[in-house]
């Protein structure tokens, strides 16, 4: 889908998108002509990269990549990032239990929990607090 969303539209969306981030269309134009010189390992190893595996695909098809070769190089990467995963999860598996993998992952949600809600309040509560010793402003 993506790889089509950037064939039949993605520039003119592109474009958009980057002048509400102030990146003029001639810079976009240059990430455009890098991507095309570059396509085929860019969505390879896009697998392995979280964000370049979302725009890997609009990005090939707005570089015009032939789609056979995307796709060859796309399944190609996913099949060997699936398999280093699964491999990573048994081997861990194996060293970890099951119940200690479980106990780190709550830890961290409650540590993630906390962060979130401190970078949610933190901000407005110090703005408050700024308003209150500045109250002209």
């Amino acid at each position: 889908f993506g790889y089509w969303l950037g064939k039949w539209g993605g520039w003119s969306l592109l474009v958009k998108i980057g002048r509400l981030f102030r990146i003029s269309e001639a810079q976009l134009q240059e990430v455009k002509t890098e991507f095309k010189n570059n396509a085929a390992r860019a969505v390879f190893l896009g697998r392995f990269i979280a964000l370049l595996r979302i725009f890997a695909g609009p990005l090939a098809g707005i570089a015009e990549m032939p789609y056979g070769k995307f796709l060859l190089c796309n399944s190609a990467g996913a099949l060997i990032w699936a398999g280093i995963m699964v491999s990573l999860a048994f081997f861990l598996g194996q060293l970890v239990p099951l119940e200690q993998i479980a106990a780190w992952v709550a830890q961290f949600s409650v540590l993630a929990l906390f962060l979130i809600a401190g970078a949610i309040t933190l901000p407005r509560w110090l703005e408050t607090r700024k308003r209150s010793f500045n109250p002209g402003e």
